[in-house]
């Protein structure tokens, strides 16, 4: 079994019976957004603390996601 902090499942258990696992594929050092995908990287998020990222940080964000050959 893989031992590493960076991958998570989520269950809905009470409310849809439903479960996924979900990689945390980047992860900002201040926690400020995370991106986040499935294992066959079919689905990907970039999520932000805040309501409204900075459009530079977003674009910095899916260049490097891109460099890295994530289907974005």
């Amino acid at each position: 079994k893989d031992h590493t902090n960076a991958k998570l499942k989520v269950e809905f258990s009470t409310t849809l019976d439903i479960e996924a696992n979900y990689w945390i594929v980047r992860l900002d050092k201040d926690y400020k957004y995370s991106v986040v995908s499935s294992p066959n990287y079919k689905f990907l998020w970039i999520l932000y603390r805040e309501p409204h990222m900075p459009e530079t940080l977003f674009q910095a964000i899916y260049q490097d996601l891109q460099k890295d050959g994530f289907p974005v």
